[in-house]
Order: structure tokens, then sequence, then C-alpha cells
């Protein structure tokens, strides 16, 4: 049994593994199977079932997976970048959530409407967040600052600093709309969404 550095190659049962990064051999401490999860042995038999072929390719997939993490340092920080992305939304629209985190309600509908009610609620604290975090950039281009849009991507829209969660919900049904809303990436973003009517939805619920 020998070690393959990465990016050399073998040739097992007629295919090239180029990838290195795993034990090729027959580990002889053992009488069936490997005690390493990373070790090819070449004398045995090679799958040709459908069924087993396809088991066998999930675990091939997934081991190149892992390879390429522990390997590439690029991917990790991506992984985690995207990961963290997810992990700071669940807990922005948790943070916004009413009345903790069980939804006591039993029929899947009504779990259902809270769910999307609050993703609803996130959507445009996350759209109002998004057009402040916009006019104090333009405030700063034009103060002079530089900032690129490798700086720009590390701000986040989920803050709750700025948010009353508990505080006074004052409509103002006949205040003029804010400036913003007539910006062509905001128009374009409101058109692309389909408007529902209540017969519409039945026709859906129906089919």
């Amino acid at each position: 049994m020998r070690w393959l550095s990465a990016g050399e190659t073998i040739e097992v049962a007629g295919e090239n593994i180029t990838i290195g990064l795993i034990y090729v051999g027959e580990d002889k401490n053992r009488r069936y199977g490997s005690s390493e999860p990373s070790l090819i042995n070449p004398r045995l038999k090679v799958a040709r079932g459908i069924v087993d072929i396809s088991e066998r390719l999930g675990s091939v997939i997934r081991t190149i997976f892992l390879l390429n993490w522990i390997g590439s340092r690029e991917l990790r920080q991506e992984v985690t970048a995207n990961t963290n992305k997810i992990e700071s939304y669940n807990g922005f629209s948790k943070w916004l959530s009413f009345g903790g985190d069980v939804i006591a309600e039993n029929d899947p509908d009504e779990q259902q409407k809270r769910l999307r009610y609050n993703d609803m609620m996130a959507s445009s604290v996350i759209l109002q967040n998004t057009v402040d975090m916009m006019r104090i950039l333009q405030k700063l281009a034009r103060e002079g600052w530089q900032f690129t849009d490798e700086d720009v991507s590390f701000l986040s829209p989920y803050q709750t600093s700025n948010v009353k969660r508990f505080g006074e919900f004052n409509l103002k049904l006949k205040r003029p709309p804010e400036p913003w809303i007539k910006d062509s990436v905001f128009q374009q973003a409101a058109g692309s969404l389909r408007v529902i009517t209540p017969r519409q939805l039945d026709t859906e619920k129906t089919t």
C-alpha cells in the first residue's frame, strides 16, 4: 500500500485516476474491504451492475469533492462564505419572527402561511436596508471616497440594529413615494413579479 501525492496518476481497471491523494494497494491487516476510506485495491473486482455502479459513483463523487475540499483553499473559502450567508439569513429571519421559534399551529396551511409571511417581512427589511446602504454609498462617492465592488461585496443587508421590531408602526398612506422607488433597478424587479388574482389562485389550487 502506497500513498499517491496530489496530481499523481495511476490506472485502475482501465481508468486513469489523476487527482492523487489516495492510497493504492492491498491492506494486509484486513481480510475484506479496507481500513482506509481512501484506499483503492486494484486486485478487487470492479462493480458492473447498474445499481451497484450508481452507489459506487456516489461514493466516488463524494470522495472527489472531499479531496478537492482538502486540497483547495479557495473552495473551502467559497463554501464557507456561502454557508455563512445562508446562516446569516436564517438568523435574520428568525430575529424578525414574532412569538418564538415554535409554530403552535398543527395545520400545514397555517404553518406555510407563517413561513411565507416571515419571508415577506424579511424581504421588506432587506429591501429597505439595501436602499439605505445605496444612499450612503452614493453620498460617500459624492464626497470623494474611493471604494471598489470588492469592498461593497463585504456589506450585508441583514442588519437589525436600525429596525424597531416592537416599536411604533405608523402607516402614512398620503405620503408621496420615495424617489428610489422609481429607480430602474427596482422597477425591473417589480415588473418581473406576476400578479395573481384570487380566481387564478383558486384555479392553481384545483389543478
